[in-house]
């Protein structure tokens, strides 16, 4: 699934102030377009997040917007999953999460589920389709009426096989 070898892991905060400078600590989703993948978990699961992350400063959150289409999120989910982005194993909605510096320690707080946390655009779901939205939250479906799901307003997190993925 990626490529490379990533040996630059730290034991410290970080300072990452754009999307390039993430390549060195994890790996390019091969979709292209900035995205990363990412690995978190959220009650016991264990995730993959396809997003794309504009910069980390020491003891803060990840910021990142989201890097898919709409028409590629749709196309993955319904390939591998139910097609719907807030159900199943495939879910167009990402971990938030915070770190914080305590007398130089740092610790984590989360991740938790949500669609917020994005720079822009925002939210990433409405009650109803629209050109900035990844998908409509009444139908739970994606927005793919609107400029033929071409607007780059989705990320997506794929449960890992294991125990948790069902």
């Amino acid at each position: 699934m990626i490529e490379g070898g990533f040996n630059t892991a730290v034991n410290a905060p970080i300072t990452i102030t754009s999307n390039a400078g993430f390549a060195p600590y994890v790996p390019a989703a091969k979709l292209g377009g900035g995205n990363y993948i990412f690995v978190f978990s959220v009650n016991g699961i264990n995730y993959f997040q396809i997003v794309y992350p504009t910069s980390v400063l020491s003891n803060s959150a990840t910021s990142a917007n989201p890097g898919l289409t709409v028409a590629q999120a749709y196309a993955i989910d319904s390939k591998i999953d139910d097609g719907l982005p807030t159900s199943g194993n495939v879910m167009a909605e990402v971990s938030v999460s915070t770190m914080t510096s305590v007398s130089g320690a740092t610790t984590f707080a989360g991740p938790t589920w949500g669609i917020g946390g994005f720079n822009s655009p925002s939210p990433m779901s409405s009650a109803a389709p629209s050109s900035t939205t990844c998908y409509d939250t009444t139908s739970n479906q994606y927005s793919m009426s609107q400029n033929n799901g071409a607007g780059v307003n989705c990320a997506l997190s794929l449960k890992m096989q294991g125990a948790g993925a069902r």
